[in-house]
């Protein structure tokens, strides 16, 4: 059952099994006996309780004792709402899920009451992949108390069921006892209770936001808190989407912990202490499971901690807790405790909703792209086509909001098995850079042509930026995103894919990463025949030297001149190879630069990056596919799939190098490319990249690779099932910033998880404006600029940035000039030039320029309607839903979603559902639709 493994014959002749991987998903109330006909009586069976519970999924009676193991798994993509919860920009497993585990555990052996439970260490969720979780009760005390403790350890580790094995963490401990509690759990009938004050709670979660806790909507269900004295009263509530859950829990860990905010906001506003974390817990009865609203008095006990009293919205008990504490919150633990996501990557499609749609959107030109061929030269002129049609895009005057989507057939590998189109998916490389320079402005959408896709292509097309690449596939679609590919489990071998008395040929083998890779191949896999190819041969520089190591080192290396983008040396060269040490892997590093941002490329520059990356991966491709080689390696680069701005000719070679290996897969033949990010070592291509490129990567959450961790990514990569894959070390606190701000690559959205935060819209520079006082409009603009300019150079704040001084000398280049574009884009809500900067080359002149732009559209270049949209965008951005309905707007809301003939176009059973599944530009668009037209009077 779910991969439920155990050495039976082993297990019942006494020795420890090798491996058990207990069943996780949740079951149907049942016990489930397994019995051997073999092994003593004793030892015949093992108890498999089904927990049934989100948390917990199978529980086993312990040998010798009537101890209990429960085994469960939590991941943020099986449980979504734990992403919500978010502690100085780290996701970690809440307090409260940690007395839902003790809960859970206390009732499969007929306990009442959490004695007590302490929390040791923060559990740190990761961003991909899974934890373990192992819940241990100790044998019945005489008075019915039973020791708990609570481990963890990332998925994927392998030893037995011993909670001592390696990689488990003790998060918690505690006692569990029969005995009920010594008081019952009080009501709470008059409510608010008379006397007590209200505490204003609309920017409750903007302070804690502040102070480190940027909760989501799963975790902002306080609605209304008052206080009396040291007292508080608090009332909390599941959002829709989260609530369905909570028949499955004793108390839903979001809403306990929500109930709780109040007390947290008190100690910070009020009391200036930190933001804390739940430590222990003490005297803990439930009366009533599964509330999905909650009336909470919180009360001074003990020393520095507090007691709840817990009820349901009628006043009836749900449950006591005697005494709760807290502790500051350790920043330095949880940079210990947080889990590594370094290991390689991959691209996985994953299924995307798409609107109902008629026909296209008015606004979105569609140019269908279809590539005579297969090989490089067919994707040189795809990547040239592409490349004028991009060009002709930008120098138009299209009307603002207007994109240009080219739709293409079969160019990326959406499911398992399909041969995707490597001269068609250049195309991609090439469009991916043009919208990472002009967000918005372009879109790419990937058909299988069956009918049902081409039904489906309108709305595609009407997905917008927040989607920029989406395919197709029998009307369903598909969007990209990057993922960590599981790595072999602990003590599993790499696959011995080189033998090392075949011939291993490497091109580009004289430059940095090629010398780099011909060392480690002797060195990690036992190479000893070499083949090194490179344009200058032992005429490059440390060749000579390189040859003497590797022959020293045991190999027999020979290093020869040749253009391996020129197929008939190519041919010449492997014609060389001795009979007795045929070829059987080759690794192709070759490759040229030729940057430049889209507007400035010409053909030429596709022809200079094309030569030695793509045209020799076609030409090894077709001289070795019946030479029954084990490897074929393809160094590519991760700008391909993130869309290197300033790289678009480069970015088009390398997608089709991951596009080859994975067609190359689907025919049976052997492949890998290895898109790589920014190494360390700066030779060859990566000596051409200054200070600034470097500092840029690094705004976008890219981190250099180091030779060590690089090569490991190689050997994981060469173990790999996969066609592509993606060699880049991501900071994941980088990415969440940019995902805070807006700015996040959509493909980059499968790495991290940001809390639905309420926060104000970046919105529109305009309404901002139209709320100051005209005196303040100058001061305000400039201070915008200076902080993008400042958070771009890496400054501390906007001082730091004098009004007046040229941004080229303080270290702006063509791509800086179009990341500064693209921000203020973002945050001002403008659609500006891409030679914004340079025509206006200060951070002076260009808040004139933009409080100029900005006045224009208010008084002209926006219409009634869009201002008053951006007043609803700002004020709706700070409400979350569950507000809405518990302030009766939910109807208001739907009636003005309604259609020509005045009807809701929804069930009145489905307001509430409908309601939620709008993210806010859908609910903006349907109230702002119903707004009278310009110049019309009317009330919102």
């Amino acid at each position: 059952a779910n991969g439920f493994e155990l050495d039976w014959d082993a297990y019942f002749k006494g020795a420890k099994p090798k491996r058990v991987a207990l069943p996780t998903y949740p079951f149907q109330r049942k016990r489930y006996w397994l019995a051997s006909t073999q092994g003593s009586a004793d030892a015949s069976s093992i108890g498999l309780t089904a927990a049934g519970h989100p948390l917990l999924g199978a529980a086993v009676d312990l040998a010798g004792g009537d101890g209990l193991l429960l085994t469960g798994r939590v991941s943020l993509a099986t449980h979504p709402w734990l992403a919500d919860h978010v502690l100085a920009e780290t996701v970690l497993m809440p307090g409260a899920a940690f007395l839902e585990l003790a809960l859970r555990a206390a009732e499969e052996v007929g306990a009442e009451t959490i004695g007590e439970l302490s929390l040791e260490k923060p559990l740190v969720l990761p961003e991909q992949g899974y934890v373990d979780l192992q819940v241990t009760l100790g044998s019945r005390g005489e008075r019915g108390e039973r020791e708990i403790a609570i481990h963890a350890r990332p998925g994927g580790a392998q030893d037995d069921l011993s909670d001592a094995g390696p990689g488990w963490i003790r998060h918690a401990t505690g006692v569990v006892s029969e005995q009920p509690a010594p008081e019952a759990p009080e009501r709470l009938d008059d409510w608010p209770p008379p006397g007590t004050q209200p505490i204003e709670t609309d920017y409750l979660h903007d302070l804690l936001a502040e102070h480190g806790a940027e909760y989501g909507s799963a975790f902002q269900g306080l609605s209304r808190a008052w206080r009396d004295g040291e007292r508080i009263f608090a009332e909390v509530a599941l959002p829709e989407e989260t609530a369905h859950e909570a028949q499955r829990f004793a108390i839903h860990p979001a809403l306990l912990d929500a109930a709780l905010h109040a007390q947290a906001f008190v100690a910070i506003e009020e009391r200036g202490r930190p933001l804390s974390l739940l430590s222990a817990w003490k005297g803990v009865s439930v009366a009533a499971a599964g509330a999905r609203e909650l009336r909470v008095q919180i009360a001074p006990s003990g020393d520095e901690g507090v007691s709840l009293l817990v009820a349901d919205p009628g006043g009836a008990p749900v449950a006591r807790i005697a005494e709760l504490h807290s502790r500051p919150l350790d920043l330095a633990a949880l940079q210990t405790t947080a889990p590594q996501q370094e290991g390689l990557l991959a691209v996985e499609w994953a299924p995307a909703s798409l609107p109902d749609r008629d026909g296209p959107p008015e606004e979105v030109e569609i140019l269908v792209c279809e590539v005579d061929g297969a090989g490089a030269e067919a994707a040189r002129g795809a990547a040239k086509d592409a490349l004028e049609a991009v060009q002709r895009r930008l120098a138009s005057e299209v009307e603002e909001g207007s994109r240009l989507a080219m739709v293409t057939r079969g160019a990326m590998a959406v499911k398992d098995g399909e041969a995707p189109d490597p001269a068609t998916a250049a195309l991609w490389g090439l469009v991916r850079s043009a919208q990472s320079e002009h967000p918005g402005r372009f879109a790419l959408v990937d058909s299988d042509g069956s009918e049902a896709s081409e039904a489906a292509l309108p709305a595609a097309l009407a997905v917008g930026a927040e989607e920029p690449q989406v395919a197709l596939r029998d009307g369903e679609a598909y969007v990209p995103r990057i993922r960590h590919i599981r790595p072999p489990d602990a003590g599993e071998a790499i696959p011995a894919a080189l033998d090392p008395e075949r011939t291993i040929l490497i091109t580009g083998a004289t430059g940095g990463l090629g010398s780099l890779v011909a060392r480690h191949l002797v060195e990690r896999h036992g190479a000893r025949h070499l083949l090194l190819a490179s344009r200058s041969g032992l005429e490059a520089n440390g060749a000579t030297e390189l040859q003497a190591d590797l022959t020293e080192m045991g190999a027999e290396v020979a290093i020869v001149a040749c253009d391996v983008s020129n197929r008939g040396a190519l041919e010449q060269l492997l014609a060389t190879v001795p009979a007795d040490h045929p070829l059987g892997a080759v690794v192709h590093t070759a490759g040229a630069l030729a940057d430049g941002t889209v507007d400035s490329l010409g053909p030429e520059h596709v022809d200079l990056v094309f030569g030695p990356k793509a045209d020799a991966a076609w030409h090894l491709h077709e001289l070795t596919r019946d030479l029954d080689l084990s490897a074929l390696i393809l160094f590519s680069s991760a700008s391909g799939t993130l869309g290197g701005p300033g790289q678009a000719n480069y970015a088009a070679a390398n997608v089709f190098l991951d596009v080859l290996a994975q067609r190359r897969r689907a025919e049976g033949l052997p492949a890998t490319s290895i898109a790589w990010g920014l190494w360390e070592r700066a030779s060859g291509m990566v000596s051409a990249l200054g200070e600034a490129d470097i500092e840029r990567m690094r705004r976008g959450g890219v981190e250099p690779l180091s030779d060590e961790r690089g090569l490991e990514l190689f050997d994981a990569a060469l173990g790999s099932d996969r066609g592509a894959t993606l060699g880049i070390p991501f900071d994941l606190a980088s990415l969440r910033a940019l995902a805070a701000a807006g700015a996040l690559a959509p493909i980059l959205g499968g790495l991290v998880r940001t809390p639905r935060r309420r926060r104000a819209a970046l919105g529109s520079l305009t309404a901002k404006l139209a709320s100051l006082p005209e005196a303040e409009h100058e001061a305000h603009v400039l201070e915008l600029v200076r902080t993008q300019v400042a958070a771009m150079l890496g400054h501390g704040s906007a001082e730091e940035i004098a009004p007046d001084r040229a941004f080229q000398e303080l270290g702006f280049d063509s791509l800086a000039a179009v990341e500064l574009r693209n921000r203020l884009d973002a945050v001002a809500g403008l659609r500006l030039p891409a030679t914004v900067v340079f025509d206006h080359p200060s951070a002076a002149a260009l808040s004139a320029h933009l409080l100029a732009t900005a006045r224009e559209k208010g008084n002209g270049g926006a219409s009634a309607s869009e201002s008053m949209e951006a007043e609803i965008r700002d004020a709706l951005a700070s409400i979350p839903l569950s507000r809405l309905r518990q302030e009766g707007l939910i109807d208001s809301l739907l009636r003005l979603a309604h259609d020509e003939d005045g009807e809701v176009e929804v069930e009145p059973d489905e307001d509430g559902e409908a309601i939620d599944s709008m993210d806010l530009e859908d609910l903006i668009r349907k109230s702002v639709e119903g707004l009278p037209g310009d110049g019309a009077e009317g009330e919102l």
